[in-house]
């Protein structure tokens, strides 16, 4: 009876061990499959984009103490940049800054419920150009439709930002001198749109 007993038992251990090998395996398979998953995300183009303008102003913000930075090690990464938007239809990307969005970005910016406009996202988002006008009007004839803050190509923006460093650093170089009121840039130019490019595309 003894001996019966302990072989019932050691056969109900060996079963349970089985069923309990099987369970970890099942939950860790379950694991790796995701954790592969998530090492091969595929990515949006816009996503790939988009870090790589990071990349691009992560270079320049490591030599903002120095007051300048190898011009033809970032003209490599804005050609890296450039090709992306050649690629299929990139070209073609749109942003479009929602009432939510919006909302979501002024608050971010410290702004009361109350002033979260369309006229302070402007002023917040600093999107600017000195020839902010002709460039949306050139877009709008291009893409057969208004292109305007709220509603433009992805290439658009980023040619705006990229205009404005080089802009920011001629007028840095000379000190700002002749430069008309509403032309001077000034480094948030270039570091909000960062801001609201990596928000909007939710890569922070």
């Amino acid at each position: 009876m003894h001996n019966f007993i302990m072989t019932y038992l050691n056969y109900f251990i060996l079963i349970a061990s089985i069923i309990g090998v099987f369970i970890t395996y099942l939950t860790a398979g379950e694991y790796i499959i995701r954790f592969f998953r998530w090492i091969f995300k595929k990515e949006t183009n816009e996503e790939k984009i988009c870090k790589k303008i990071i990349d691009w102003f992560n270079y320049l913000d490591k030599f903002i103490d120095e007051k300048d930075v190898d011009l033809e090690e970032l003209a490599l990464i804005e050609k890296e940049i450039d090709f992306l938007f050649k690629m299929g239809k990139n070209s073609k990307l749109m942003m479009t800054f929602t009432k939510p969005f919006i909302d979501k970005y002024l608050n971010f910016c410290g702004i009361a419920k109350k002033y979260r406009t369309k006229e302070t996202f402007i002023k917040f988002a600093h999107i600017k150009h000195v020839n902010l006008d002709i460039v949306f009007g050139l877009e709008s004839h291009i893409n057969k439709k208004k292109i305007t803050h709220f509603n433009m190509p992805f290439k658009t923006f980023w040619g705006i930002l990229k205009g404005n460093f080089y802009i920011l650093r001629r007028q840095s170089t000379i000190d700002y001198k002749d430069i008309k009121e509403g032309e001077h840039l000034i480094y948030a130019d270039i570091e909000m749109p960062i801001k609201l490019l990596r928000m909007y595309y939710k890569i922070y």
